[in-house]
């Protein structure tokens, strides 16, 4: 919310309440895109994401979601098996007294769902109901993709957004379902909701699992990391996708920049020529532990929908700090 106020994208009348959720959107024009990971950010990942429906619901043309792993870890409850799924503080949001759960500290307990279907449940059981097809939050994530609100993969202006990446294995295996170049992310988008609504959490465009041999995914949209880095392979890798879709560059999330090792730097980043945009920043409480830095890692990557002008902007910081143009 700090950042889309920012950005003057919304209004400065919104908070956190849901009573404030209308007439927000103050953006003109603009396109906001939000590539994935909403969940699992600390305390407030479920109403973060009801308060991103609500905005999209108010200017659907402007708001474009993406589903990426952690909310792909709710669908297929592969949460169970990570240690950065859901914290339990954020589990109790998804019962009736979550400030009660927070002081039982106990997973084993039952409690009252806020999705009622079928009682009281343990509390990954409440986590599980909610984001089932039939719960309050898989229900509306189901009807948002079918109204190609929540998306995989979005080409737009020769740009290509997606959380983790689109590579030529992906392509490959929408070729053999019967995908073409000219509608290879519309493909994409459409199987990833029939995997959905049939559960079948094992498909590559879900599942942590690349080839069903405990491997890590290659190839799905919302998982790879074939991108993190840039060498020779990688960038041959993009300029090859990009040029089977007829793009130009490639946006993602997932990935954070780095140095010294594994240490989050905070910056957005363009490799492979500037076909690559790398837009992970660390901007969530939940991962930099502290506000401050919160804030200083805010960041958004802004461009026209025609020429190739673009920027990153980070509105938190002295003077409004822009990249300038990459």
């Amino acid at each position: 919310l700090q950042l889309l106020q920012s950005l003057r994208l919304v209004s400065r009348n919104v908070t956190w309440s849901p009573k404030t959720w209308r007439n927000m959107w103050v953006g003109g024009t603009a396109m906001f895109v939000q590539t994935g990971d909403v969940l699992d950010r600390g305390l407030e990942g479920q109403r973060m994401l009801k308060f991103l429906w609500a905005l999209q619901d108010e200017q659907p043309a402007s708001i474009i979601l993406f589903i990426g792993n952690h909310e792909a870890m709710l669908l297929t409850r592969e949460y169970k098996y990570s240690n950065s799924g859901p914290s339990f503080a954020d589990k109790c949001t998804y019962t009736l007294d979550p400030a009660g759960c927070q002081a039982q500290r106990s997973a084993w307990r039952t409690y009252t769902c806020t999705d009622p279907l079928g009682g009281p449940a343990h509390l990954d059981g409440c986590v599980d109901r909610a984001w089932s097809g039939d719960g309050l939050m898989g229900r509306q994530l189901l009807e948002r993709m079918r109204t190609g609100q929540l998306k995989m993969a979005h080409l737009v202006a020769g740009t290509i957004f997606v959380h983790a990446g689109v590579t030529l294995g992906a392509l490959r295996r929408l070729a053999e379902a019967g995908a073409r170049p000219d509608n290879y992310i519309e493909v994409m988008n459409a199987l990833a909701l029939r995997a959905i609504s049939e559960r079948r959490h094992g498909d590559f465009l879900l599942t942590a699992e690349g080839d069903g041999l405990g491997a890590p995914s290659k190839d799905g949209p919302a998982w790879t990391r074939d991108f993190a880095l840039e060498d020779e392979e990688q960038c041959e890798g993009v300029f090859d996708v990009l040029k089977v879709l007829g793009a130009r560059r490639m946006v993602k999330g997932h990935d954070p920049t780095v140095k010294s090792g594994t240490r989050a730097i905070g910056e957005a980043k363009t490799l492979c020529n500037g076909t690559l945009f790398l837009t992970d920043t660390f901007m969530s409480e939940g991962y930099t532990g502290d506000r401050k830095t919160s804030e200083h890692n805010l960041m958004a990557g802004e461009t026209s929908t025609e020429g190739d002008d673009r920027r990153f902007v980070y509105p938190m910081r002295r003077r409004n700090t822009c990249s300038g143009p990459l």
